[in-house]
């Protein structure tokens, strides 16, 4: 009979020890012994499997779709991965604007057919894209969101568990059934395409870092209940913005911008769109500025036949090297007397005076 010496092999919580007539398995509380007949094969066959129960150990620590779980993988528009999908979790991937990869978020999911319970909103306008939640359940695994109605486009943003970020762009009137679909099934939901025009006002703000302006929202037609758009943010670095705003059924209401850093960012709903520009203030000192009047003479014709119209007048003035405060201007008239040749008639025209 072959001799062996005592052995031992540890692995996770317990470990393996023999010699030459047992095998011990062992752990933290018990042991069990297995009498192992020795023949000359007998240390090959044992390391062999001591190894197999080891890689079985081994290979049972690590996640699902690295064992037998279906994995899925799913890219964006750049080509760059954005989810990996298993039976059981899935982890979504997260890029800046210059694609770096900033995170990777895991998520539970489960092998079920997708569950939508609602959108928002569910009212997109014609023109540009318009973004759209879908908000349900078993939302990761999606492979395609897709509409009914040919008017209606859709391209995802994000996607969740809980929820789907798409931008919907509407080019007629009317409804589309919008429907969710993975491997394990499909559900829908409709989307109202609606003519009414969505505006922001101002246009343009202008802040500087710290402060914070109103943006108002207007809808030019009525609303038969309130109604929740998303905003797009182009630069969040530079502004803060709320991800959303209700519209009551008046039509109109404010959202609030503040100012992060100098930049500039746009927020946009469909075609509704704004401005944020944020600055330092102007500081320095500069000298009195003062303005003498301007004299414009017009020589009347002889004979009035037709208004006279005349081009505004331009003037510039050289600003300082530094400056602190802005200069104004007040509209300058020009009077021409022409009571002469047409009785009780005094034509006024206003110059402006630009300061570049």
């Amino acid at each position: 009979m072959l001799n062996l010496d005592f052995v031992s092999l540890r692995f996770g919580d317990g470990w393996l020890s023999y010699d030459d007539r047992f095998l011990f398995i062992h752990n933290d509380s018990s042991m069990r012994r297995r009498h192992k007949k020795v023949k000359r094969c007998a240390v090959p066959c044992l390391k062999i499997s001591v190894i197999a129960i080891l890689f079985i150990i081994y290979f049972s620590s690590f996640p699902s779709h690295c064992r037998g779980d279906t994995t899925k993988y799913f890219y964006d528009q750049s080509g760059r991965i954005d989810r990996v999908v298993t039976d059981s979790s899935g982890e979504i991937y997260s890029y800046d604007k210059l694609g770096n990869l900033m995170s990777v978020q895991l998520e539970p999911t489960s092998a079920s057919a997708p569950v939508i319970t609602s959108a928002s909103p569910d009212v997109v306008f014609i023109g540009e894209g318009c973004l759209v939640k879908l908000i349900g359940d078993n939302l990761l695994p999606t492979e395609s969101v897709a509409s009914g109605n040919p008017d209606l486009s859709i391209k995802v943003v994000s996607v969740s568990d809980s929820e789907i970020l798409a931008e919907m762009t509407a080019v007629a009137v009317g409804t589309a059934t919008v429907t969710v679909t993975n491997s394990y099934g499909q559900d829908s939901t409709d989307i109202t395409m609606s003519d009414a025009t969505l505006s922001f006002s101002p246009e343009r703000l202008l802040l500087k870092p710290g402060d914070s302006g109103p943006i108002t929202v207007n809808i030019n037609q009525p609303l038969a209940s309130e109604l929740t758009i998303n905003l797009a943010n182009s630069f969040p670095e530079f502004a803060s913005l709320p991800e959303s705003v209700t519209i009551p059924i008046v039509g109109e209401t404010n959202f609030t911008a503040s100012a992060l850093e100098v930049g500039t960012s746009e927020v946009s709903a469909g075609n509704a769109k704004s401005l944020i520009v944020v600055d330092e203030p102007l500081t320095g000192e500069f000298p009195n500025l003062s303005s003498q009047p301007v004299s414009v003479r017009i020589e009347p014709p002889q004979q009035i036949i037709a208004p006279v119209i005349s081009n505004g007048i331009s003037i510039r003035v050289e600003p300082p090297q530094q400056i602190i405060a802005p200069v104004l201007s007040n509209p300058i008239s020009v009077r021409m007397e022409i009571s002469q040749y047409v009785p009780g008639i005094t034509v006024s025209k206003l110059v402006s005076v630009a300061i570049q």
